[in-house]
């Protein structure tokens, strides 16, 4: 996949790359990247890979996004700011991923104070104890 994206350009590459990394599983991507590929049938390689830079440049790394570029015609049109990359945008996983730390921490801190109100304080260390060895075992 991303040899045939190397073909057209190192920005199509690039896009592609972040495209399927931007999935949880890489075959969630395919679907994208065969629209790509059609996409680099219709439209010569060298406006695919100028609407890749520019998709990159923006920060709007997907599939809708190339294909309004082209659309538009605006990957004939000059970047109007200096080159700089836009980091990973957060995906679905990375916002579930803390959403659950966040949920854990609020859960423990409750239960903890649960068990403090029910004067059980050995049960509150033991449980600290606990998360305190899952914690060094993370890092």
């Amino acid at each position: 996949m991303v040899g045939w994206a190397r073909t057209v350009g190192p920005h199509a590459a690039e896009m592609v790359e972040r495209i399927l990394a931007s999935f949880p599983h890489p075959e969630m991507g395919y679907r994208s990247f065969l629209g790509i590929i059609r996409m680099g049938q219709r439209y010569p390689a060298t406006r695919v890979e100028a609407a890749a830079e520019r998709a990159l440049v923006s920060g709007a790394v997907s599939y809708k996004s190339l294909e309004s570029i082209l659309r538009h015609n605006l990957d004939q049109q000059s970047l109007s700011r200096p080159l700089r990359r836009a980091p990973f945008p957060p995906t679905a996983t990375s916002v579930a991923q803390l959403l659950r730390v966040r949920e854990a921490e609020r859960v423990t801190s409750t239960h903890n104070r649960e068990l403090l109100a029910m004067c059980m304080e050995p049960m509150v260390e033991t449980w600290r104890s606990f998360e305190q060895d899952d914690n060094a075992g993370q890092t």
